[in-house]
Parts: C-alpha cells; structure tokens; sequence
C-alpha cells in the first residue's frame, strides 16, 4: 500500500477510534452528523453552507455534558457542545475558520489533535464559546487509543477491536418487531432478470431495429445495428444514451410511451423462462422473512416482479398496482419506487412513477414530495431497514438518507449486506487488508447512517436473512 493511502487509513482510523472511545461513556453522542438543533436550524445550516459549495459535517455533537475522564478530563457541562477531531497537526487559519462558524452554533468546543502541546495553539480563541483542546499526551491516558498509536496494524488485527465490526450482533428481537427490507437489482439477477447494463444496451437494439431500414436483408440490418449500438454505448453515458432513445420512442409518430415501456418488459424478462425463475435461495429467504416478522411494508427499487411471483406463482398484475407502483401480498405492501413493470404487463395500463432515464432521475430528485421520495423518507425514519442487493450508486437515494443523519438521535437502525473483495493475500495479510478495507467503507457508510453487514460470498446472504 502505498505511503498516501496509508495515511488516509491512519487518519481515518484516529477519527473513528476516538469517536468510538468517547462513545463508551457518551453513548448518546451524534456523530458525522450537520447540527439540527438550538436557534439555527438545518435548512438555515444547509443554505450558509451551499452558498460556499459544501454542507458542514460534524465529528460529534453532544448535548447537556461531555465525559471526557478517558482522556483524565473533567465533564464538561453545556447545552450545546461539538468536537472535531484532527489526526494530524493542524493549521491555525483552518481551526479559527471552524471557530468562526462553530461560536455562533455551540456553547463549546472541543478540538481532539493527535500532536503535542504546541504553544501556537493558544491563538484559537471565541468571544462566545468555551474551548477546550487534547492532545497527544491527554489522548494515551486511554489504553485503548495508546494501543492503537503504537501500531495500528497490530491493533486492527485483533478480533475485539473497536473500528472494526460485522454489526450482525444489533440484529436482535428488538430490530425484528419493526424490520424493513430496501431490495435492488442482486435480488433479482439469480432470478434471470436482465441486469441495467443488459437492460440499456438491448433497448437500444429494441429501438434501432425498428428504425434500421428493413428492407435490407436481415444479415446487413444486424451489422448496421451492432455498430450503431456498439457506437452509442461505447460513445457515450449510458443514461444520455438513454434520453435518446426515451424520446425517439415517444416522438416516432408510430409508437409511443406504452410501446416504450413494452420495449423495457421485453427486455427486462428476456431470459426469465416463467414465474419458476422467482424461486431462487435468496428471493425465497426474503418471503419467508416477511412472513416469519410480519414485515407490513418494503421497497423494491426494481422494475420486475420476482417477489410478487415468488409469493404467488400464479400472481396476475392489476392495473391499480402498476398505477400506484405498489402491490400487496401476504398483508406486505412492496413499493416500487423506480415504477413497476410486472411479468405480464400487455401495455394498456401507464407506469407511473417510472425512473429510469437521466431526466425521470432529476425530477424526482427535485420532488421532495414525490411517491419515490416520500416513501423512502417514511421508511428510513421509522423501521430498521436492510439494503440487499443495492449498489448505493443512486444519488437521490444517498440524499434521503443523509437527511435521515442530519436529523439527528434516530431510534431505528439501517444496515447494508456488503461483499468482501478477494484479496491476494494470506493469513493475517489477508486479515489486515479485510480490516482496512472495512474501515474504510465504513468511515463512508456512516455519513449514511448504514451500518454495514459484511460477507465473504453473496451466497451467504440467504442464511444470514434465514437467522432474522
């Protein structure tokens, strides 16, 4: 690993450590949250800081008192307390900048900087609030964080240590009694529903065949396709690729917007062979998941049918379902957020909600109050989701879920499965890269609010739903 990447490592690591530390006797602390509380309010927070081309994150907020007796610090008592915490020493402008915003938010600040006294220190001062700095020698009172100084290595390799953690352990009876699931295209693919890169690219082939002139013969009209397809996705963004062909389908005096949606069920089933392929090991944990914790309510960010038809083989689409992109089986409600194009849809009905396209995804996005949007928020406040088969590529979806952070003391939990990567490595080189990769997406995946369950193979994720 090279000397950059090491660093960012260690500074991750020193924040997330400490932040872990100052949990264990503040266990109401938030952190990498935005402040949402006091006589500044979020959007007022939000809107000072877009202006700049930035939100203002937080390493820990605390309210009422702060113990720092880890440290051989007293408790420090306010109302409104923040602390940010530098893995390196830190420049003086970069401290009075983050003094300058703070005052006006907190009664008191905290700065936490992985260096020695230094006397240029003293020169961060506020009119308005308390500030407080530890250092190096006030940092190694704590066994934990003097472990981890003397070597990180050797402390991330323990199997007790606290940056590192498959979160399996918070999926108790408590999460069950109000569990959501978040579900994406991975649930889908053992189930033989084309992936949205087989999606797109074939229906560009659904739209170029029918304006390819056909009265050539049918070997020529196939070249000329492959080459046109083969140009557009190799040419340019997939989504801009998709634009066009949205609006060809819709501006062709021929066809229309059904035609389209029918060009996307065509595709989107092309090797599903019959509602058989909905029973697959993971679809089939998931139902009875449902079943076993009586979940009332899902997202299904996908366009297909698999779940429904794996509830009922014998399933048939109502043109309400499609309409309001919701269906409900088994007394579960299961939105489709993106739209919902069932198994057996014959074009006479609109796909309401649709997004699929770089035009349908910024609209929504600028919706606040969309099904799309509404839903997600709904659910992401008020149950304890599990993301399975979701790439977290979706802006909008990041966004609600930010929001969800920025919030602030939310009592329902979010997890994520994640796959491990295979590292080239063996015994506890292997361990050590495992680790370093897991702090690393979790310092991410908690600006998220998600916590991450960690596996090895995508096949484990069945047993692991089958244990809830």
């Amino acid at each position: 690993m090279n000397v950059v990447n090491s660093k960012l490592i260690k500074s991750l690591a020193f924040e997330k450590i400490v932040i872990e530390v100052i949990r264990l006797k503040n266990p109401h602390i938030q952190n990498n949250c935005y402040y949402a509380g006091g006589d500044i309010n979020l959007d007022k927070e939000i809107e000072y800081f877009n202006r700049y081309g930035s939100r203002f994150q937080y390493d820990i907020i605390a309210r009422n008192q702060l113990d720092l007796s880890a440290f051989g610090k007293e408790i420090i008592k306010a109302p409104k307390i923040v602390v940010e915490i530098k893995a390196d020493r830190s420049p003086i402008d970069t401290l009075l900048r983050f003094v300058e915003r703070a005052e006006k938010l907190f009664d008191v600040i905290v700065f936490i900087i992985n260096t020695s006294p230094k006397e240029i220190y003293t020169k961060v001062k506020s009119n308005r609030a308390r500030i407080y700095f530890l250092y190096y020698e006030d940092l190694i009172n704590d066994i934990i964080i003097r472990e981890f100084l003397h070597s990180l290595d050797d402390y991330i390799s323990k199997k007790d240590n606290l940056l590192i953690s498959d979160n399996y352990s918070f999926l108790n009876d408590k999460i069950k009694k109000n569990l959501s699931f978040a579900l994406g295209a991975g649930c889908s693919r053992k189930s033989k529903i084309s992936d949205w890169n087989t999606l797109s690219e074939s229906l560009g082939y659904e739209l170029l065949y029918d304006i390819v002139d056909t009265k050539e013969s049918a070997f020529k009209n196939k070249v000329i396709t492959d080459a046109l397809n083969n140009s557009i996705f190799s040419c340019y963004d997939k989504t801009s690729a998709l634009d066009a062909i949205y609006n060809s389908y819709i501006k062709l005096p021929s066809i229309g917007r059904r035609d389209y949606w029918l060009a996307i069920k065509r595709v989107l089933y092309m090797n599903y062979d019959s509602p058989n392929d909905a029973r697959q090991p993971l679809v089939d944990e998931i139902v009875k998941c449902i079943s076993r914790n009586k979940i009332s309510e899902i997202i299904n960010y996908n366009f297909d049918s698999v779940i429904e038809q794996n509830i009922n083989s014998s399933y048939k689409s109502k043109s309400n379902e499609i309409k309001n992109s919701t269906t409900n089986l088994n007394n579960c409600a299961i939105y489709h957020v993106h739209g919902y194009i069932p198994y057996d849809y014959d074009g006479k009905t609109d796909v309401n909600n649709f997004i699929f396209t770089d035009k349908e995804y910024y609209d929504n996005m600028m919706d606040e109050n969309s099904f799309t949007n509404k839903t997600q928020t709904n659910i992401f406040l008020n149950r304890n989701v599990i993301f399975v088969g979701v790439s977290f590529t979706d802006s909008n979806m990041k966004e609600i879920l930010r929001r969800r952070v920025a919030r602030g003391e939310n009592s329902n939990l979010i997890f994520a499965f994640l796959k491990l990567p295979n590292f080239d490595f063996n015994g506890t080189n292997n361990q050590l890269m495992e680790n370093k990769y897991k702090l690393i997406q979790q310092c991410y995946f908690d600006t998220l609010g998600v916590k991450i369950l960690w596996v090895h193979n995508y096949d484990e994720i069945p047993n692991k739903i089958a244990q809830l």
